[in-house]
């Protein structure tokens, strides 16, 4: 694996490095197709000129107007905050062939390429978590966020999942969290605290169910926390932390809970193993045994 430049200077560790990871289609909008309204061969020229490289001449035609059209604009403004507040770098994972300095020439339309600091070549989704772990063993870093539209919370702890290609504004508080190593989680039978500096923030309780060689559990967002916290955040870094512990394979969750104006942590949704039921009414029981034969039913197809 190549290290990455930061690391050669003569220091073999940056564990206070913080470092972003995004895939090098992630800021794209999925399914806009802005970019067949305009002539894309013309659009190669124009930036061409514009930034008087010739690269832009060597790179896909459709791959380039898809990332001059369509862009999610939110996204890129989030990222950039982030690395501003952070004072963190980009490491860009990506799955074609394209050169280094095409990925970064790309990222050059929007101000981040000289945030880039190395890419990863990696084969496909299956290999990108290993290849990002890899990685940050190589390379000892310890703060560092994982952008992805896939769910990769189970096997690196420190990634967001986004169904959509765009980012929110709550991820800024979020990453906050993610790079702050004064948290802790501490659990017993029936609940989880989150603390920062050894003082409790917020405790949430739950319930334990076993299926066979399962174990799903019951999540009562109905918190007790300091209020000089925001909460949301804190919950859904709690969500986070269940998802990615290896004795959790389901999470139910009251979908009145989760869509709380209060609360609006919908984002959580965005996990594999995580399943809502409606607590309001009466067959709650019920529903319950519902999503764990449907959690069986996955479980059963899955290890076929």
């Amino acid at each position: 694996m190549q290290k990455n430049k930061l690391f050669l200077k003569g220091e073999t560790k940056q564990t206070k490095q913080n470092i972003i990871f995004i895939d090098s289609d992630s800021l794209i909008k999925k399914d806009t197709n802005e970019y067949t309204k305009h002539d894309i061969n013309k659009t190669k020229e124009y930036l061409s000129i514009k930034y008087n490289d010739c690269i832009y001449e060597q790179i896909n035609s459709e791959d380039l107007a898809k990332f001059f059209y369509d862009i999610d604009n939110i996204s890129v403004g989030i990222i950039k905050e982030l690395l501003e507040i952070f004072s963190a770098n980009l490491v860009i994972t990506s799955k074609d062939n394209k050169s280094d300095e095409e990925i970064k020439s790309l990222f050059r339309l929007y101000g981040l390429d000289n945030y880039i600091i190395d890419i990863i070549k990696t084969k496909n989704y299956n290999s990108k978590s290993k290849d990002i772990k890899d990685y940050v063993t190589a390379n000892n870093i310890e703060n560092y966020i994982v952008f992805d539209e896939y769910d990769y919370t189970k096997e690196l702890g420190h990634a967001f999942r986004r169904k959509s290609a765009s980012l929110r504004i709550e991820d800024i508080k979020y990453s906050e969290l993610l790079f702050n190593k004064d948290l802790k989680v501490i659990q017993d039978d029936t609940t989880i605290k989150l603390l920062s500096n050894n003082q409790e923030i917020i405790s949430l309780r739950y319930v334990n169910y076993k299926i066979h060689n399962l174990n799903i559990l019951n999540l009562d967002l109905q918190r007790i926390y300091n209020y000089e916290y925001e909460g949301k955040e804190y919950i859904e870094y709690l969500i986070n932390y269940l998802t990615m512990t290896n004795n959790v394979d389901y999470i139910l969750l009251d979908m009145n809970q989760i869509h709380d104006e209060s609360l609006n942590i919908s984002g959580a949704l965005d996990h594999n193993n995580i399943y809502t039921i409606n607590k309001t009414h009466n067959d709650t029981l019920h529903q319950i045994s519902e999503c764990k034969k449907k959690i069986m039913r996955i479980h059963e197809k899955s290890v076929i």
